[in-house]
């Protein structure tokens, strides 16, 4: 943003930040979260206690603590804490590549004489440098209970490198890293017409991807030790990426979600040495006498639909032979399709059984699912501790960051997932998520206490809406622009102070009558969030807040412009 949006409420900001750094301000670095069930790590026993974090840290637990003196206080008594969740594979906060025109450039002459990267081979591209701290998916995944991603590329055979990132609110994308080109992202998806096509070459391009690095690395080594009479050797940047790989530096976490392409992955990590995480596993089952000792797996919790129970079979002895045999048919293919469905259930808790180190991941799940499906694994056998261990240390371990994640104790970082229910009960609801000391409280709607005019959506708010914004020393007026596209929308602002230059809003959630978004403010080089939370009374009018963080809650209203300018 290059303007003010509210320009007093910048004046105010300014004072207010008269010997304060150029950092976003909050209310308070230091939380309390009081009188908590808290389970300090998965088999544990919730315990009464309360946590002190202060600037993002946890720094003290304990059943008897005194609120630091500029400690807000959070009174969570007979609610569950949780250590904050941790997602060991997912495209989280990556914003979406630029779509470019297609050229000669991007097509091969031949299928068989396609570079690296028209061939999908691009260890050199890193998730770090494809962060948007503003993408959705961070708030969505937090709002799920998550402190922490890994985060990776999309793409083909070798997309690039993965990073750690925190899914707190930032105005940076390089304040979100926690550790930086971590891993390796490979997978046996091959793109058409360009060769390797199949799984039988994505496997030979990668021996011999890993062969001329080796080779690669070696003749590096030999001219830095004396490069004496040698020719330099070319800078290969693929070569140079997957070196990592090479020298058991990085994981290559393996996305390999059928039986056929897990026994291939296991294959090239026998011949080859990788240090691999198999990942998005679908059916680990029928290989899980075939894979190496140690090596992690992370479950896809994408799951089969769920079977329902069928209306009983009328299987009479008064039914003729070709009605019957049609019955037993179906019963045999519904049993086979129930096997099949439980099979896929109870992975989870086998590799429990097994002390095999598991976790989930999360490249093609929504978020409102993941839950969900935890719990359909708990109800087909896993044990809750297993569940929570996936959630929180199992990640912790395969990413290791043990030492800052994954358990509730001194020193680590301060994120929470606070509940209003045992985790894993079905109505229990997420109240609080708190990632690096960052408390967001999830308010949901309650039906009962909303008005009448709550009880059904309003219909299509498209247009221009007049807005004035009640701060101290006067009111501020201007216009809000919002276009309807299928159930949500897209809102611009525009200050009377500013005229013709529109912010655009983001993170925007409509719930019946409500609409809430998000938009970035700047003076003089300050970047602040401004959350608004309109009420539309009706098609005509809405009333709300504009709040910043550490400067209070501002009472705006708007009444639409029927009539075009």
């Amino acid at each position: 943003m290059n303007r003010v949006l509210f320009l007093c409420l910048f004046v105010l900001f300014s004072q207010f930040m008269l010997a304060q750094s150029s950092e976003i301000p909050s209310a308070t670095d230091c939380y309390f979260i009081k009188n908590g069930l808290v389970v300090i790590k998965p088999g544990q026993n919730p315990s009464k206690s309360s946590i002190v974090i202060r600037n993002g840290l946890i720094t003290e637990v304990g059943a008897n603590i005194t609120p630091p003196y500029d400690a807000k206080i959070i009174n969570v008594d007979s609610m569950y804490v949780y250590p904050g969740f941790i997602d060991p594979l997912s495209h989280t906060g990556l914003k979406e590549p630029e779509k470019e025109d297609k050229s000669k450039e991007d097509k091969p002459k031949s299928p068989g004489v396609a570079t690296f990267t028209q061939a999908g081979i691009t260890p050199q591209v890193l998730a770090s440098q494809m962060i948007n701290c503003k993408d959705k998916s961070i708030n969505s995944m937090m709002e799920s209970g998550f402190g922490i991603s890994h985060t990776v590329p999309k793409g083909y055979i070798l997309p690039g490198q993965g990073s750690i990132i925190s899914l707190k609110e930032s105005n940076s994308n390089e304040n979100l890293i926690l550790r930086k080109d971590i891993s390796m992202v490979g997978e046996l998806k091959t793109k058409r017409g360009v060769f390797p096509s199949t799984l039988i070459g994505a496997m030979s391009r990668l021996r011999e991807i890993n062969k001329n690095t080796d080779i690669y690395l070696k003749n590096i080594a030999a001219y830095k030790a004396n490069p004496v009479g040698m020719e330099r050797p070319a800078h290969v940047s693929e070569y140079e990426a997957f070196g990592g790989v090479t020298n058991k530096s990085k994981p290559l976490f393996f996305v390999a979600d059928k039986p056929k392409e897990i026994h291939r992955a296991v294959t090239l990590q026998k011949d080859l040495g990788f240090d691999i995480i198999l990942s998005d596993v679908k059916l680990i089952t029928p290989l899980i006498d075939i894979i190496k000792p140690n090596t992690p797996i992370l479950l896809s919790l994408k799951l089969p639909k769920e079977i329902k129970d069928e209306d009983k079979v009328d299987s009479k002895d008064s039914l003729d032979t070709k009605k019957k045999v049609q019955t037993e048919e179906y019963i045999r293919l519904t049993a086979k399709k129930k096997e099949s469905y439980d099979l896929y259930l109870s992975q989870a808790k086998i590799l429990a059984e097994k002390n095999i180190l598991f976790s989930f991941s999360y490249m093609d799940i929504s978020t409102s699912d993941i839950l969900k499906s935890i719990r359909r694994l708990i109800a087909a056998g896993l044990p809750e501790n297993n569940a929570l261990e996936a959630l929180t240390t199992s990640p912790a371990k395969i990413l290791n960051i043990s030492a800052i994640a994954g358990t509730i104790e001194k020193g680590k970082l301060g994120n929470l997932v606070i509940t209003d229910k045992p985790l894993f009960d079905e109505k229990s609801k997420i109240k609080y998520v708190i990632v690096e000391g960052q408390v967001t409280e999830l308010k949901k709607s309650d039906s009962s206490k909303t008005n009448k005019n709550d009880d059904k959506k309003v219909g299509d708010l498209s247009g221009t809406w007049r807005y004035e914004v009640e701060v101290e020393g006067g009111t501020q007026y201007g216009n809000m622009f919002f276009e309807k596209d299928g159930s949500s929308y897209t809102i611009g602002v525009e200050s009377d102070e500013t005229p013709s230059e529109v912010d655009q809003g983001y993170d925007i959630s409509v719930d019946r009558s409500n609409i809430s978004f998000k938009l970035d403010i700047e003076n003089e080089g300050i970047k602040m969030t401004v959350k608004l939370d309109l009420n539309f009374t009706s098609n005509t009018n809405f009333e709300g807040t504009a709040e910043i963080e550490g400067m209070g809650s501002f009472k705006i209203s708007g009444v639409r412009r029927l009539i075009p300018d």
